[in-house]
């Protein structure tokens, strides 16, 4: 059985996330450059013949999640990275509504770092400066998700 492209974006915008990770590089300080990005699309559900028909159309990775909490399903994670993910958001981007503005800064964030990869420099200006957009699109991406903790105010 083949799912529509309708039907996985519905699926997609309700159980479904993008995401732009962040790990850390080296160990040291916490400085912006010491960081590597990369674009995440996943889907977590607890069917998994669901989820193996989506790996199925677009290959990814899928691996099971157990939640150790009592009387939790199984659930099932499917990933794809990078330039994968890009071709999976622009097949289910038109049927998307819930999440559009993370696919338009999911596609925007792959975008500027096959930009930036193309254009190679080790200028310490070049670097920070590439450090210092990739934070940013970081940072908006999970104001975006909802997942950006706000500072403590001062008074």
């Amino acid at each position: 059985m083949v799912l529509s492209k309708k039907y996985i974006a519905g699926f997609f915008d309700g159980e479904g996330s993008v995401t732009i990770m962040r790990n850390k590089r080296t160990k040291g300080t916490n400085n912006y450059r010491n960081y590597k990005y990369g674009l995440v699309v996943s889907i977590c559900n607890t069917n998994k013949k669901i989820m193996e028909q989506i790996n199925s159309q677009y290959p990814g990775v899928i691996y099971e999640h157990r939640d150790k909490r009592p009387n939790r399903k199984k659930v099932y994670v499917w990933q794809r990275w990078s330039k994968k993910a890009i071709l999976f958001l622009n097949d289910i981007e038109p049927f998307v509504n819930v999440k559009l503005k993370q696919i338009q800064l999911g596609k925007k964030f792959q975008t500027t770092l096959s930009d930036f990869d193309r254009t190679r420099s080790n200028d310490r200006q070049y670097v920070d400066n590439r450090a210092m957009i990739f934070d940013d699109m970081h940072t908006k991406m999970m104001k975006t998700n909802g997942r950006f903790k706000k500072e403590a105010q001062t008074w």
